[in-house]
């Protein structure tokens, strides 16, 4: 097999486990009592600065990698 399969082969295995540690890292999200003191379509203060947060950070980069995981898995299986 050529030397691309398994570079890009490695950086699957590292994104995986970056993907893992990134949803792992999360913080579960509360689904009742949190929006019982808001109006459901007012923005929180949190929702309106979640981007510089850690949480948001983890959000982004989350969806960052899951994306690369696909692309990585298709690319891996055209070139095998």
């Amino acid at each position: 097999m050529s030397t691309l399969y398994y570079i890009l082969s490695l950086m699957f295995v590292v994104n995986c486990l970056l993907l893992m540690v990134a949803i792992l890292m999360q913080k579960k999200r509360a689904q009742g009592a949190a929006t019982l003191g808001t109006s459901p379509g007012a923005p929180t203060h949190y929702e309106r600065h979640k981007g510089r947060s850690r949480e948001g950070k983890l959000e982004k980069y989350t969806k960052i990698m899951g994306v690369l995981f696909f692309v990585f898995a298709i690319i891996i299986s055209f070139i095998r």
